[in-house]
């Protein structure tokens, strides 16, 4: 089943600067879970996993502008012009 506005997806994710470094991430025994297209979470990501099956795993690069709401692990003050998401798409509902 393919991932559309009004899905509910669990998906776990790394997200890292243009440098590598690691910003946050999630882990398969603590998912994300979402439904597209409602802004629960940040753009870049709502946007991002439309289209993906499960099982699936696709990089995002995602602009500022996208990505602003992240609770990040760095200073919120040199926020990078943007970040890489790798997105693995758990299930789809």
């Amino acid at each position: 089943k393919e991932a559309v506005a009004g899905s509910n997806v669990k998906i776990t994710f790394e997200a890292f600067d243009t440098d590598g470094n690691k910003l946050t991430e999630t882990a398969k025994e603590n998912m994300l879970e979402f439904m597209i297209g409602i802004g629960e979470v940040i753009k870049g990501l709502d946007l991002g996993v439309k289209g993906m099956k499960a099982g699936g795993v696709r990089y995002l690069v995602v602009p500022r502008k996208m990505y602003l709401g992240i609770k990040p692990k760095f200073n919120p003050k040199s926020r990078p012009d943007e970040i890489i998401i790798k997105v693995v798409l758990i299930s789809v509902s």
